[in-house]
């Protein structure tokens, strides 16, 4: 496998849905950490992970980073990236293993999302650029594009990398020793939004971290914090005050006004657990009505086009 022509052969002959399918099936046996072993022992990883033909680097997101993601030839450069992530996975795989508790909280989620997430966690912050100029994630455009995965996973593995970075920085600073409300703020916020993923999150950043005993003690001191606080399933909790109630409490109309307050309420609850309904309005209440400054470039974005779909017609 490791020869020139057969690895041709696999990356331009075997359709990428069919490498996609393959590589959820070895990822759901029994044995996920040795099926990506020997992707990486057989030099597939390239073949495997290939960056979409039709999407170039990021400048911005590559500069300086050791990490190539595409080459004139449509492989992607995996010698850094592909070894850390498959550190990542052995080193989650074995805190998996020692901790009960981490199994019970990851057990909804499936082998894929969980060692995917590990493999691909090197390339976090990373973007790639498609053809028509937009930058997207790396994590994303690779499960979605290059494995032919459901986008819904994409989205999973990219949160989980989301958390990862977020626990990481709370660790590697020690964060977690000043539980003031700012922290607790953080903390609620990320879990609303990444949810049931942040136990895999909190696990792949002590993987991440060469699972020393400074970060497993990390790992275990927020974990007893987001219980403590309350906040472990935070995300399953529905507004106290709607939208609706919202903009007739504040006399406006739905859109960015209504977005910015309802965070700013759901900030409010992770503040005050134990606050009431009428709590919340009268919190609501003193807030200011947000100013949201007008984009003007899209009403001249959308002025322009209509001048030549006016001059088109009298073209005609």
């Amino acid at each position: 496998a490791r020869k020139p022509e057969i690895l041709n052969a696999l990356a331009n002959k075997v359709s990428r849905e069919r490498i996609g399918v393959e590589l959820m099936g070895m990822l759901d046996s029994k044995a996920p950490l040795r099926a990506l072993s020997l992707i990486s022992d057989f030099d597939l990883t390239k073949v495997v992970f290939r960056v979409p033909l039709d999407a170039i680097p990021s400048p911005e997101s590559d500069r300086d980073s050791g990490i190539t993601l595409y080459k004139e030839t449509g492989f992607e450069e995996e010698a850094v990236w592909g070894n850390h992530g498959l550190q990542y996975a052995a080193n989650l795989e074995m805190q998996i293993a020692e901790l009960d508790s981490a199994v019970s909280r990851i057990s909804h989620l499936s082998n894929q999302t969980i060692y995917l997430s590990a493999m691909l966690q090197p390339l976090h912050g990373k973007n790639i650029i498609n053809l028509k100029g937009r930058a997207e994630p790396a994590i994303v455009v690779l499960v979605r594009d290059s494995l032919k995965l459901r986008l819904s996973l994409a989205n999973d593995i990219l949160n989980t990398s989301i958390g990862c970075e977020v626990f990481s920085q709370m660790m590697k600073t020690q964060r977690y020793d000043t539980p003031d409300p700012e922290l607790r703020l953080s903390l609620g916020k990320l879990i609303r939004n990444i949810k049931g993923l942040w136990p895999l999150s909190l696990k792949l950043a002590v993987a991440t971290q060469s699972c020393n005993v400074s970060d497993s003690k990390g790992c275990e001191k927020i974990t007893q914090l987001i219980n403590n606080w309350g906040l472990n399933e935070f995300y399953k909790l529905k507004p106290m005050v709607d939208g609706k109630a919202i903009m007739k409490i504040k006399g406006i109309k739905g859109g960015p006004k209504l977005g910015v307050l309802m965070e700013q309420l759901w900030d409010w609850r992770i503040l005050h657990p134990s606050g009431t309904i009428e709590d919340c309005i009268d919190y609501l209440k003193t807030l200011p009505v947000p100013e949201i400054p007008v984009d003007n470039s899209k009403k001249k974005k959308k002025r322009q086009n209509t001048n030549s779909v006016s001059t088109a017609r009298i073209d005609n």
